[in-house]
C-alpha cells in the first residue's frame, strides 16, 4: 500500500506557479486522452473477439465454445468498465443500453416457480431487434433485455442443454435463446462502437482551459459516485454488478485501478487539483490509495467491506469539493 500511496501523493507535492496552471491542464488532458484512446482501442478489439466467439458458439454449440464465450464476455466487459472510467461527459441512455444492472432474470427467462415467465417463453413476443429495444426498461430499470448483463444471464446462467434441440418444445425455446444472444450481441457491438466514437469526439474537444478542467473533474465526480453506489450493492448476492459470472468484485477492482491511474500516474490529476486546494488533493490521494489497496486484496471481510464503502463515499465527497 505504501508504494501506491507514494505514487498518488507524488504529484500533489510537486507544485507549480499560477502561470503554469494552463500547462498543467494541458499535460493532464494529453495524458488522459492518451490513456482513454488506448483503452478505447482495446475495447474495440475485445468486442470483435467476443462477437467472433458468439458466432462460433451459435455455429458449433459445445462446452468448449461456451467456455471460450464466457471468457471473452469477461474480457470485453472488463475493457468496457475501464473505458467508462475515462469517458468524459454524459452518455444519456447509451450506458444503460450497454451495461444496465441489476437485472430481473424472470423478465428474460423462466424461473423455478414461474416456468412460463420471461420474454423467451412468451410466444406472443417476437425475438427481434425492435422488440428487444422496446422491451428494455419498459416499465422498470431492472427489466433489462439489452447489453452486457442480458448476455451475461444467457451465457452463464443456463446449462448447455438449454441451447440444444432435444425435442420440439425445447427446440423452440433453444431457438429463441440463440436468436436473443445473436441479436443482443449485434446491438451491443453497435453501441460499443458508438460509445468509442463519442468518447473520441469528447476527447478531441478538450483544450488547456478551465472549462476542460471542469469537464474532467465533473467526470471524476460522476465516476466516484457510480463506484460508491456499485460498492453499496456489491455484497448483495441478488444485486451485484455481474452476479451470474461471479465477477462483481473484479469489476470494482478494475474500475478502482483505472481511477487510480487518473488520480496518480500516468495522468496525475491530483497534481492539478493541488493548484486549487493542496490539502484536499492530498486527502483524495490518501483515500484513493487506501480504497485501491482493499480492492486489490481478495474479497474482503465485513470490516473491510464497511471501510471500503466509507472510503468510496468519502472520495466522492472530496471530488465534489472541487465541483461546487
Amino acid at each position: 500500500m505504501m508504494r501506491v500511496l507514494l505514487l498518488l501523493l507524488a504529484p500533489v507535492v510537486l507544485s507549480c506557479s499560477p502561470t503554469e496552471r494552463s500547462e498543467t491542464i494541458k499535460r493532464v488532458v494529453s495524458a488522459w486522452t492518451s490513456e482513454a484512446t488506448s483503452h478505447n482501442s482495446r475495447l474495440l478489439q475485445s468486442a470483435e473477439n467476443f462477437e467472433s466467439s458468439v458466432e462460433q458458439f451459435l455455429t458449433n454449440t459445445n462446452q468448449k465454445n461456451l467456455d471460450t464465450l464466457r471468457t471473452d464476455w469477461e474480457d470485453v466487459h472488463e475493457d468496457f468498465l475501464a473505458v467508462s472510467i475515462f469517458f468524459v461527459g454524459e452518455t444519456n441512455d447509451l450506458m444503460y443500453r450497454i451495461d444496465a444492472w441489476p437485472i430481473l432474470e424472470g423478465f428474460l427467462d423462466s424461473m423455478p416457480d414461474y416456468p412460463q415467465s420471461g420474454i423467451i417463453n412468451d410466444y406472443t413476443i417476437t425475438i427481434d431487434a425492435a422488440t428487444l429495444i422496446n422491451q428494455h426498461g419498459i416499465t422498470a430499470a431492472e427489466e433489462v433485455s439489452l447489453g452486457f448483463h442480458a448476455l451475461e444471464y444467457f451465457v452463464f446462467a443456463p446449462q448447455l442443454v438449454d441451447f440444444l434441440a432435444l425435442d420440439p418444445e425445447i427446440s423452440r425455446i433453444a431457438s429463441r435463446k440463440r436468436d436473443a444472444i445473436r441479436i443482443i450481441t449485434e446491438l451491443l457491438i453497435m453501441d460499443i462502437n458508438q460509445l468509442v466514437e463519442l468518447s473520441s469526439d469528447r476527447l478531441a474537444e478538450l483544450g488547456s482551459d478551465t472549462e476542460s478542467s471542469r469537464m474532467l473533474i465533473e467526470s471524476l465526480g460522476r465516476k466516484t459516485a457510480d463506484l460508491s453506489r456499485e460498492a453499496q450493492q456489491l455484497f448483495n448476492d441478488h444485486n451485484g454488478h455481474s452476479r451470474f459470472s461471479e465477477t462483481s468484485w473484479s469489476n470494482l477492482r478494475i474500475q478502482a485501478e483505472a481511477l487510480s491511474h487518473i488520480m496518480g500516474e500516468p495522468i496525475r490529476v491530483t497534481g492539478h487539483l493541488a493548484h486549487i486546494n493542496q490539502a484536499q488533493a492530498a486527502n483524495i490521494a490518501v483515500t484513493m490509495a487506501e480504497a485501491l489497496a482493499i480492492t486489490e486484496s481478495d474479497r474482503p471481510d465485513s470490516k473491510e467491506q464497511d471501510r471500503l464503502l466509507f472510503l468510496l463515499s468519502a472520495l466522492n465527497g472530496q471530488i465534489a469539493h472541487f465541483i461546487d
